[in-house]
């Protein structure tokens, strides 16, 4: 922002409604993780691969680690995506192949 002082700036949660956001211009660029695809007039960049992380409070028992596997991770609550969202479904089967 200080770099480009009237650069507006908005982050909101859209879901479902990032698509018609983007078409009705309402905001100039919209993301869906792992969508659950893309309609005919709609094209996607891949903008690189992230690591996964874990964000825990100071006190966590985990935030000594600096990795944690999957197995460590069983039994844990944790805060996830919506169940029906692709990338959900890619991090339960994670988790599924890991217990394996």
């Amino acid at each position: 922002m200080r770099r480009f002082p009237k650069a507006k700036v908005r982050l909101e949660y859209l879901r479902p409604k990032v698509y018609a956001a983007v078409a009705n211009g309402e905001v100039d660029l919209g993301n869906r993780l792992l969508s659950n695809g893309l309609g005919r007039s709609w094209t996607s960049s891949h903008y690189g691969l992230e690591p996964m992380v874990v964000v825990c409070p100071p006190g966590h028992e985990l935030a000594t680690h600096k990795s944690i596997t999957a197995e460590r991770l069983q039994g844990m609550d944790f805060v996830a995506f919506d169940r029906d969202l692709i990338i959900r479904k890619e991090i339960d089967r994670y988790f599924a192949a890991a217990d394996r």
